[in-house]
């Protein structure tokens, strides 16, 4: 069994300290399985919380239904936007082949314009969008206006004062409401607007560790993972796929049912450790699809191995195998049962 513990206290905490600390409404981000963490379990914790939530695309938004969903993938056919008319979420606009298809139908679906300011993903470019919306505010209910900044995170950061500038060039005469500000921005600059969109620190994890000096989080996930078996390695055996662990002594191992299908990153093999019994155990040898290996003194058949969470700093994972802490979350597997305690 392993399982992701989900804290509503912790994860209520957080949200409380960004509006304090903000004084702004807050659009916590759900994609992706909310970071991992569960979309319809972190729903229930928080949607009478906020007045609206953001998630990837359209099957995200139909698992919850919510009175206020922002879409922040654009969607493009008939059906996609027909869908999201009928259920009442609001979803990216930014092209002209969107517009192309919403005129053909006898809807005015409620949207938000996304801008592009140098992220160079989705959007409409900061200076085509006076034109567009131009174009479009008769054909579509506009509500909003958004962006998103590429360089937040990074702690030599002089770009995102550019795209803000660029931003509010082109929007601040429009009676919409407008954010642009990530979790990253949040913390460190004050470009608060009418609203933030915070995910992954929502979640208690911080983008980058300079960046927890700002503000208190709680982490809301611990994960764990049942030992299933437990016996001697003698002296000179390895361990897994290709030997990479070699016992220089007889010793106490544990298999646990946690591997790389399930979000355990390979590149964990031999370099971090996970948690039991009141101190760290190494991973031993080359983590497998669903089982690890790890020193198993005092543990038996049946005990609960943390991987990350109370005990063990995500950001201590990531940074030890060269990755962002959002790589890990998202990639928890769906045979990892989320529990809100």
């Amino acid at each position: 069994m392993t399982i992701a513990q989900i804290s509503s206290e912790n994860i209520l905490y957080n949200l409380n300290q960004f509006k304090k600390y903000t004084n702004t409404s807050i659009i916590p981000v759900l994609k992706s399985n909310a970071y991992g963490h569960g979309i319809e379990e972190v729903f229930r914790i928080i949607s009478k919380e906020v007045d609206k939530i953001a998630v990837f695309d359209l099957d995200e938004a139909l698992k919850i239904k919510f009175r206020n969903i922002l879409i922040l993938k654009p969607i493009y056919t008939t059906d996609e936007i027909i869908t999201a008319y009928e259920n009442g979420f609001i979803f990216n606009l930014c092209s002209y082949k969107q517009l192309e298809v919403i005129k053909k139908l006898n809807i005015k679906p409620r949207v938000e314009i996304e801008v592009d300011t140098g992220m160079n993903r989705t959007g409409i470019w900061y200076e085509e969008f006076e034109n567009f919306y131009n174009s479009a505010k008769n054909f579509v209910k506009i509500e909003g206006v958004y962006s998103h900044f590429s360089n937040a995170d990074n702690m030599n950061d002089e770009f995102s004062n550019i795209q803000y500038q660029r931003f509010i060039s082109v929007v601040k005469d429009k009676n919409l409401k407008k954010h642009i500000s990530n979790t990253s921005a949040s913390l460190r600059y004050k470009y608060y607007l009418d609203a933030i969109r915070i995910g992954i620190g929502i979640y208690g994890v911080y983008p980058n560790r300079f960046l927890s000096k700002f503000l208190d989080l709680k982490p809301v996930m611990t994960l764990k993972s049942e030992v299933i078996q437990v016996k001697t390695l003698k002296k000179g055996e390895s361990v897994g796929y290709s030997g990479t662990f070699k016992a220089k002594s007889n010793m106490k191992i544990a298999i646990i049912s946690f591997g790389y299908a399930d979000g355990f990153p390979i590149e964990c093999s031999n370099i971090t450790s996970v948690y039991a019994k009141g101190r760290f155990r190494k991973v031993l040898g080359r983590i497998s699809m669903n089982m690890s290996v790890i020193e198993g003194e005092d543990l038996k058949e049946g005990d609960m191995v943390e991987i990350f969470g109370e005990n063990i700093n995500l950001l201590d994972i990531s940074e030890s195998i060269n990755k962002i802490p959002y790589v890990i979350l998202s990639s928890i597997g769906s045979r990892v049962k989320r529990v809100v305690v």
